[in-house]
């Protein structure tokens, strides 16, 4: 009976882990969703992925397969961006369960490229540049696949510190 009582409880949790994950996957799904505008990964080549691999964000590191500066990954960045309301309790629930998610079900290449379309990169006369194409074009008036290192750099640092932005 003692064995019974513990399968039965493993099961019910499994069970209630396995409902809790299906939501979570549900809502990842419609976060990740390409935007009509957004780029593919493979259009943001050159000096911008140089550049965020030069720029040794963590997030972006792993990203782009360089794992060797470990955590916060892009995974947990995500994660934490997903679970803003909430008690502590509830916030790590969800951060624990979005990080497993994603580090499990989505490639670096398809968190980048949301990463690349949808940072926030500052804003110009209250309005928010969102990614980093348009960001390469109101700040540099060029294309993001004209950025030379150094804008690429700097558009990095934006968007870890978009409080610096001009």
């Amino acid at each position: 009976t003692r064995f019974a009582f513990l399968l039965a409880f493993v099961i019910i949790f499994s069970l209630f882990i396995g409902l809790v994950l299906l939501s979570f996957s549900q809502k990842l799904d419609r976060v990740l969703e390409p935007a009509p505008n957004d780029l593919p990964y493979s259009a943001f080549a050159g000096p911008l992925l140089r550049a965020l691999e030069t720029f040794h964000h963590p997030g972006f590191s792993r990203a782009m397969g360089n794992p060797r500066l470990g955590p916060p990954d892009l995974s947990g960045t995500f994660a934490r961006l997903l679970v803003e309301q909430g008690s502590e309790v509830e916030q790590a629930t969800r951060r624990i369960g979005y990080t497993a998610l994603l580090a499990h079900g989505y490639s670096r290449k398809t968190l980048a490229a949301f990463c690349l379309n949808r940072a926030f990169v500052g804003s110009v006369n209250g309005s928010p540049i969102q990614g980093f194409a348009e960001a390469a074009r109101v700040y540099f008036g060029i294309a993001h696949d004209r950025l030379n290192l150094g804008e690429a750099l700097l558009l990095c640092h934006l968007a870890l510190s978009p409080q610096n932005a001009p």
